[in-house]
């Protein structure tokens, strides 16, 4: 009995397994290039995508963190587009990341990354 569930069970394993070691499509060659490297938040800041972006650009470069933040959560209320949702998150990554880093050596980053995460959680 312990041999046929472990027949049952390898069988479709190991056909899986087969039809996915297959030759690929073009189409899949296509999928697997490397994506281009993140832009960085300074780097679109010809056109203001989301309204207040340019503030929260300007409080992040003289490092106010907390200033930052609160811009950053200011401006989700008015996006209205999928493209200003995609440029919030990666304004929010790009934050997130970058506290991170900061928030070894500066406690005001240690700080803000906090208030981030909270703010991100809904509290």
């Amino acid at each position: 009995m312990r041999l046929l569930n472990i027949i049952r069970l390898g069988f479709p394993c190991a056909l899986l397994l087969v039809a996915g070691c297959g030759k690929k499509s073009d189409g899949a060659a296509e999928a697997a290039t490397p994506l281009p490297a993140r832009e960085h938040k300074g780097a679109g800041a010809g056109a203001e995508k989301i309204p207040g972006e340019k503030e929260y650009l300007a409080a992040f470069a003289e490092k106010n963190y907390s200033t930052a933040v609160e811009r950053l959560f200011a401006m989700q209320p008015l996006l209205a587009t999928d493209e200003q949702r995609d440029r919030w998150a990666q304004l929010f990554g790009d934050l997130r990341s970058d506290l991170s880093d900061a928030a070894t050596k500066d406690p005001k980053a240690a700080e803000a990354l906090v208030t981030l995460r909270a703010m991100r959680n809904g509290r």
